[in-house]
């Protein structure tokens, strides 16, 4: 897991990563828990309708189909994190790009994860 305080930082997306807000002076955050602000997300699943906005597949209309729409989690601390990702609480998914050149890695849910996959293979890790 890449952990980066800068939201530019080469290695998003280049495997599961989360960031953290810039720290200048380690001494102001000595004792206190550090928010991930990046790279964890909750995965809610929405029809392509009318209302949805452009189908991210065919990139216009919508399509009938279920598409993954990310949020971002909150309350999510590095130390709870880590040990949650070490359980199996959070798990790395990769979701192809529609648009970008490269996808998107995020840490999530493993409910969260087999709701999006719809028993199909992930793709591309």
């Amino acid at each position: 897991m890449w952990t980066v305080d800068n939201d530019r930082s080469q290695v998003i997306d280049r495997g599961p990563w989360n960031r953290l807000d810039k720290i200048t002076d380690w001494r102001q955050v000595a004792g206190r828990q550090l928010n991930v602000r990046g790279g964890v997300r909750a995965l809610r699943m929405e029809r392509c309708q009318k209302g949805f906005g452009p189908c991210p597949v065919k990139k216009r209309g919508s399509c009938g189909d279920w598409h993954g729409v990310r949020l971002a989690a909150t309350g999510v601390y590095l130390d709870s994190f880590v040990a949650e990702t070490a359980a199996g609480e959070y798990v790395p998914l990769y979701q192809p790009a529609t648009t970008r050149r490269r996808g998107n890695y995020m840490w999530v849910t493993p409910v969260d994860k087999a709701e999006f996959l719809q028993d199909r293979t992930e793709v591309g890790t």
